[in-house]
């Protein structure tokens, strides 16, 4: 078996790189893997100190077959630092596992990423691998492992025959239809909402634009039913996750076995119905209320239409 690299983006937040860092090389198979670090420059002094910590770290850093540095001179910012490490990596591999530095890893993470990589390489239908999943599904399926449209970027897989293209006339062209709008919509109101923030934005979202191009190609992502990684950058410390968790995934329960048992001829789909209606309430905002559930439906529903009003008088 191909054991794929992991690549983490790192700047200045030396807690939860060590922590990543260390749970990644108590994994099965660790010792066959290459760690990929992308140690990024501190676009300011307030990022000094949390740098400097993680750079003496780094040739501490044991338990792993090997482990490349790529320090930067100048700062790169998150996606800019990210893809350079896929570079070097797809030069080396025809597959990746990518991960930013506030993850925590299940011990048995790699077998499974691994597992799934090797085996779904050349399957159309399935275009990522995450070791993650959201806690809405526990308990749902019947299997031990998944398949599911959305798509989660936390210890992801990728291949690079897969990449995804995130042209932003692609998302502008699913909302100019109406079916394709209906189709993202009927799945996942949340979802819905996401893209249309995307396409007034000209902002393309990473693990929002995979999950529309997996509804609307039917494909999907490979997953455990019971997470592998969890996410602890719900501090205030990160780019995009911000302070609030309303579903408290700094403490959700991951696995703690060294080997996924994992059974490819028994795998569940999103098309079981326990998925479909637990994704579909994760994505609203229940936790409110169902008035304030209705009203965000209303709302996007609104939003869309003053899209294809403003999209007709363009033309």
């Amino acid at each position: 078996m191909v054991y794929y690299p992991v690549l983490i983006t790192t700047l200045n937040r030396y807690s939860h790189f060590k922590e990543c860092v260390e749970s990644l090389s108590r994994n099965t198979y660790a010792d066959q893997t290459e760690l990929v670090i992308g140690l990024d420059y501190p676009p300011s002094d307030k990022y000094l100190d949390g740098y400097s910590k993680i750079k003496d770290y780094i040739p501490q850093i044991k338990g792993f077959k090997k482990v490349t540095v790529f320090e930067r001179t100048e700062n790169y910012g998150p996606k800019k630092n990210f893809n350079t490490l896929k570079d070097y990596a797809f030069e080396h591999y025809d597959a990746i596992i990518g991960t930013e530095d506030d993850n925590v890893f299940s011990p048995c993470f790699l077998d499974f990423m691994n597992k799934g990589l090797n085996h779904y390489r050349d399957d159309k239908r399935v275009t990522t691998v995450s070791g993650y999943v959201e806690p809405q599904y526990y308990g749902l399926v019947k299997n031990k492992v998944m398949l599911k449209y959305d798509c989660s970027p936390w210890g992801m897989g990728m291949w690079q025959h897969k990449v995804f293209d995130y042209s932003p006339s692609y998302y502008h062209g699913v909302l100019s239809s109406w079916a394709k709008s209906w189709k993202v919509f009927r799945k996942s109101p949340g979802l819905f909402a996401q893209l249309l923030g995307m396409v007034e934005l000209n902002i393309v979202n990473g693990d929002a634009a995979r999950s529309v191009i997996s509804i609307i190609d039917d494909t999907f992502q490979f997953s455990p039913s019971v997470s592998l990684v969890r996410n602890m950058g719900y501090d205030d410390t990160g780019v995009t996750c911000g302070s609030v968790d309303l579903y408290d995934r700094t403490h959700q329960v991951i696995s703690e076995n060294r080997v996924y048992d994992v059974d490819f001829e028994k795998v569940s789909d999103f098309s079981e119905k326990g998925m479909r209606k637990a994704l579909f309430l994760y994505e609203l905002p229940t936790p409110y209320g169902y008035y304030y559930t209705l009203k965000f439906i209303l709302k996007t529903i609104v939003n869309y239409l003053k899209f294809r009003v403003t999209e007709f008088h363009e033309k």
